[in-house]
């Protein structure tokens, strides 16, 4: 019987596969699962006060961020994409 909490955390363990021999297995450790039945992700609540700059692109828009976990909390608590471009500032 399906529960109808819309937040049900399950631990849930993902296989990504993008073609390559080279893949390895991706843990997501606690999922969301939303009122249509479909994951939900589950952002980082902070990252570390780590200054290690990063250049990253989203829709032709470059941002320095502080760090890559920040580019990646970014991504998941806004409508954006920003892909890593190279190390240091834009």
């Amino acid at each position: 019987m399906r529960s109808s909490y819309p937040t049900l955390t399950f631990f849930m363990t993902f296989l990504l596969s993008m073609g390559s021999t080279n893949t390895s297995p991706v843990l997501i450790p606690w999922t969301n699962i939303g009122t249509d039945g479909q994951p939900i992700a589950v952002c980082t609540k902070n990252c570390p006060p780590i200054s290690k700059p990063i250049c990253a692109v989203d829709n032709g828009k470059y941002k320095t961020f502080d760090n890559e976990c920040l580019m990646t909390l970014r991504n998941c608590r806004t409508d954006s994409y920003y892909q890593f471009v190279h190390q240091g500032k834009c």
